[in-house]
């Protein structure tokens, strides 16, 4: 909620930078210091966690309603369908269990894969990092596995190291996601947000450059270059840069409002 305080400031005052800056710094040190007080599993999950955790991996497969539906639709009583409905129901901790029971129901289903994302995604949430990263590690072995769900996979498991405070580990895992998807803007943003995260502004800037090249009207790949193109301006005193980038930013209000929560998300 206090985040939702804060944007709506920062909204009614037009973006002044002076209110930017301020929560810049505030979701940093938070950021920063709820990375060292992670606790080891999550209880109980919020739909804004959920739904904020979920939302910045772009396209996931796991919510692909065309999919969701064709589950509902040619299959609405297996163990898969009950799962996305206690998904809607709010009932997060119900879907491992479901999804598990889909798995051991056939040796053959045709949405194995989709299974274990969506398994590994809520071990991932509820802190059962084990459990994740098998899930994670069988996707991406699979020799039928198609791209758009071994990057997921692979962005998850780098994720999974974040949760883990192994910062080294996930930008090992980001740098190997990299190359074997070299023409995918999401693993550049992932990793540059990482190296924002570590104060690496100018490794930063060459991530956020590269998934523009990718992907020009990526809003995710542009306002997060605008956080580090301020936080550059910042370190270098360059108020001329700073005041560029903030003023730039009242047109990812929405967008950027998103990633705040998300970014308190995977600290809490």
């Amino acid at each position: 909620m206090e985040c939702d305080y804060y944007s709506t400031v920062c909204f009614i005052d037009s973006y002044q930078p002076a209110y930017i800056m301020a929560a810049d710094k505030v979701l940093t040190d938070l950021a920063k210091r709820y990375l060292e007080n992670l606790p080891p599993s999550t209880a109980e999950l919020s739909k804004d966690y959920v739904r904020t955790s979920l939302n910045e991996f772009e396209d996931d497969p796991i919510l692909n309603e065309s999919f969701i539906n064709e589950i509902r639709t040619s299959q609405p009583d297996s163990s898969l369908a009950r799962a996305y409905q206690a998904f809607d129901e709010g009932r997060f901790t119900d879907i491992p269990s479901l999804c598990t029971n889909e798995l051991e129901s056939t040796d053959d289903s045709p949405y194995k894969l989709q299974t274990l994302l969506l398994r590994g995604s809520f071990y991932l949430l509820m802190g059962n990092y084990a459990e994740a990263v098998a899930d994670f590690d069988a996707i991406i072995n699979d020799p039928n596995v198609t791209e758009k769900i071994k990057m997921n996979a692979e962005l998850k498991r780098a994720n999974t190291k974040i949760h883990q405070r192994d910062l080294e580990g996930a930008m090992y895992q980001y740098d190997e996601c990299i190359r074997n998807h070299p023409n995918e803007c999401s693993p550049h943003v992932h990793r540059g947000m990482l190296k924002t995260l570590l104060e690496s502004y100018n490794e930063a800037h060459d991530d956020f450059i590269e998934a523009l090249k990718i992907s020009p009207t990526n809003l995710r790949a542009k306002y997060q270059k605008l956080i580090n193109d301020a936080k550059i301006g910042a370190k270098e005193h360059q108020s001329e840069s700073i005041e560029q980038a903030l003023n730039n930013f009242e047109e990812y209000y929405d967008t950027c409002k998103q990633d705040i929560y998300y970014a308190l998300a995977i600290t809490s």
